[in-house]
């Protein structure tokens, strides 16, 4: 079962139910299992650090396109995956309750609490050009022919 499918959705309750994105339900799965979220991170730092140590030994590192390119081509396809078998392994689950229990009842879970984030403001103020005066200006000291 794809991480697309509807079946992987109902799981979930709250308003990204309804009309839920792809990228919605992943979010929540994600958010909602904790070892997921470590694979998920692990998938995402892994290509990039080792195309570095790989691409600074072979002394390529002006090859810039080929450090961003193939290590974020690799960290999708291992995010991806890591995604279809949380969803594969909770399909699974999900099956398996249902069959224990006789009845086709989905889990429930809690609704994600979002923390609004606070920004304040910058306030930047103009810097006004002043002439320097005279006495800022220190005259040069004086060479003479003893030094």
């Amino acid at each position: 079962m794809g991480r697309h499918s509807a079946k992987g959705l109902k799981r979930f309750a709250g308003p990204a139910r309804a009309g839920a994105s792809s990228t919605v339900a992943d979010i929540q799965l994600v958010l909602h299992d904790r070892v997921l979220l470590l694979r998920c991170c692990a998938a995402l730092a892994l290509p990039f650090a080792v195309f570095f140590a790989i691409i600074v030994a072979l002394g390529k590192v002006h090859d810039w396109a080929l450090l961003i390119f193939a290590p974020m081509v690799l960290a999708g396809v291992l995010l991806g995956w890591q995604l279809d078998r949380a969803y594969a392994s909770q399909s699974a689950r999900n099956q398996s309750a249902r069959n224990q229990s006789g009845r086709d009842k989905p889990a429930v879970v809690p609704p994600i609490v979002v923390q609004p984030i606070v920004v304040q403001p910058i306030v930047v103020q103009p810097i006004v050009d002043q002439p320097a005066d005279a006495a800022d200006i220190a005259a040069p000291a004086a060479v003479t022919a003893d030094e």
